[in-house]
């Protein structure tokens, strides 16, 4: 027993000596291992999904958020003169001058008034000269005649005023030699009012977002470089009548006119349809002649869920028009205010959407055809319907009613005059102008605020796109060609749109960091755990080792040896 019991302590004495050369060892390789993995795993994961982000100008793009250059828009007029009233060289240049400079200060000092409103500085500006004896059947946008006519002996005032604006850009002035400075006072005065309620408008169109607009901004639809126009027979019940139109000539003699003054700025693309057994969602009020509906009914009208109202064209605005025929027994059916007064229409608008006109025609017929003259009631309505959804508003040139000024402020060939068409060209201008700024500068924002978020070249380009395309409409601004900046206006805030819209950059606005790490938990956590575990383990045995380091070093103090105690006597 002696011997083995020798041995057995022999053996753990070694095993005491070769247990911490061993434990050292164990200990290091989880952690070579740990950082093996980091050097090299973590650099191939980081190229792995590392996101590609092009230079975006970003300097510029704020820039024109938040102090875009002032924009000045040229109204120029060109003044001939008959043989026989054309004052002299000195003075004509004298008047010109005066006129321009008492009208571009005024224009100045209303614009300052309001500066603070807007975050776009926009202003006009009045150029004034004489004209070069060029051919003017065709005048540019906001270029404008104004034609110095002999007013003849004895000629009736009344039908001839000193001043007629005409609805294209030429303005007659009837006067003689000797009231010439009376006709231009009218011209300048007119002028002037014209111009500050243009000027107003403008203002308006880019109001900050805690200013209320007007009715009429809230009725009108923003600018698209291409619209649908869907123009609906509805026919609530096809078994009592049969209801068909003429709708292609309607359009050729009432609608097309106007598309076509408008297709300068925009394309239209027309398209009709018949929808029968169209009930109304609302039953309609029973009268002594009839029966009608409230303008409080007028928002329940439309029966989105049973009417197909679906466009082809899914990209571009739809506007849509309805000629509603209601059933025979419900005939005549009108709209009436909140007085109980009926509508001169019998038609109403909703905003953004589109309009509808109630018909009601002779009952005593199976089949009834609306032909170009039966809707020509129908068309001025939706004409006048498209107007105020386009945002078109009539221009002012006098307070109140002058005697000696006569505008002409409807045309009734084209839907519009050409002063309405500067004028909307104007304001979409400026919109486009706005609306590119401020995508541009929400796009900064957000690439900002989204770390990870991917930005290719094609969006670095169409920012470039945009911000050359804004330079230009300034740059062309300035030399007076008002639709080639608008075109550049257009492009500007299509190219913002585009690339603030694009795919890739709208699919990480709804990929929170949240989604990143469900996505990376998965590989991550069955890999960690083990590591994690094992280094756990070997700092318990590093701790423990340690301590036994210690116990061993540090052992305890033997009694020395001495006399032994004597024992106490008592």
């Amino acid at each position: 027993m002696g011997l083995l019991s020798r041995l057995l302590k022999k053996k753990q004495q070694a095993a005491d000596i070769t247990t911490p050369i061993g434990s050292k060892r164990d200990r290091m390789i989880p952690l070579y291992s740990v950082l093996v993995a980091v050097a090299i795993g973590l650099p191939l994961w980081w190229k792995q999904t590392e996101v590609y982000r092009a230079n975006l100008p970003s300097e510029q793009m704020i820039a024109w958020d938040s102090n875009p250059p002032p924009i000045q828009i040229p109204f120029n007029f060109m003044i001939e003169w008959d043989d026989g009233l054309e004052p002299s060289s000195d003075l004509v240049l004298d008047w010109d001058t005066k006129i321009e400079n008492r009208i571009n200060s005024a224009l100045m000092k209303d614009a300052n008034n309001d500066r603070l409103r807007t975050k776009l500085p926009v202003s006009l500006k009045f150029n004034l000269q004489r004209s070069t004896g060029k051919n003017f059947d065709t005048l540019k946008p906001n270029n404008y005649l104004v034609s110095m006519k002999n007013h003849e002996k004895g000629q009736n005032s009344d039908k001839h005023p000193l001043l007629h604006v005409t609805d294209t850009r030429k303005w007659i002035a009837y006067t003689t030699k000797k009231k010439s400075s009376e006709t231009l006072e009218i011209f300048e005065k007119s002028v002037l009012n014209y111009l500050v309620t243009e000027q107003g408008k403008l203002r308006q169109s880019v109001v900050t977002k805690d200013t209320q607009g007007s009715s009429k901004d809230l009725h009108a639809i923003n600018y698209s470089p291409k619209y649908s126009l869907v123009f609906s027979l509805m026919n609530e019940d096809p078994e009592s009548q049969i209801t068909t139109w003429d709708i292609e000539g309607a359009l050729k003699q009432y609608m097309y006119p106007l598309l076509n003054k408008l297709s300068i700025m925009s394309d239209f693309k027309v398209q009709s349809q018949i929808l029968r057994y169209t009930a109304l969602p609302i039953p309609p009020i029973a009268s002594n002649n009839g029966t009608y509906i409230t303008s409080d009914m007028l928002p329940n009208f439309i029966n989105s869920a049973e009417w197909n109202m679906a466009s082809i064209e899914p990209v571009a605005p739809t506007i849509h028009f309805l000629l509603y025929i209601p059933k025979t027994t419900s005939r005549p059916l009108v709209i009436k205010d909140s007085n109980l007064v009926s509508s001169k229409t019998n038609g109403f608008m909703i905003s953004q959407w589109g309009g509808i006109h109630i018909s009601n025609p002779p009952s005593d017929k199976q089949v009834y055809k609306f032909g170009t003259k039966e809707l020509q009631p129908t068309m001025e309505v939706f004409v006048s319907q498209l107007r105020e959804l386009l945002g078109i508003q009539e221009v002012s040139i006098t307070k109140g009613q002058h005697k000696n000024v006569k505008v002409d402020e409807l045309s009734p060939s084209n839907g519009v005059t050409d002063l309405e068409l500067d004028s909307l060209m104007c304001r979409w201008l400026i919109q486009n102008i706005r609306l590119a700024a401020s995508t541009l500068g929400s796009l900064d924002r957000m690439i900002i605020s989204l770390t990870n978020m991917v930005v290719h070249d094609s969006i670095k380009d169409l920012v470039s796109d945009a911000l050359n395309r804004l330079d230009q409409t300034v740059h062309v601004l300035s030399t007076g060609e008002l639709s080639n900046a608008f075109t550049n206006s257009a492009f500007a805030s299509g190219l913002a749109e585009k690339a603030f819209f694009d795919p890739d950059m709208v699919g990480m606005l709804y990929f929170p960091d949240e989604h990143k790490y469900a996505i990376y938990l998965p590989f991550f956590l069955p890999a960690t755990m083990p590591v994690l575990s094992i280094i756990g383990f070997r700092l318990r045995q590093w701790k423990k080792n340690r301590g036994t380091k210690k116990d061993r070093s540090n052992p305890s103090p033997l009694k020395k040896p001495g006399n032994p105690a004597k024992p106490h006597d008592e």
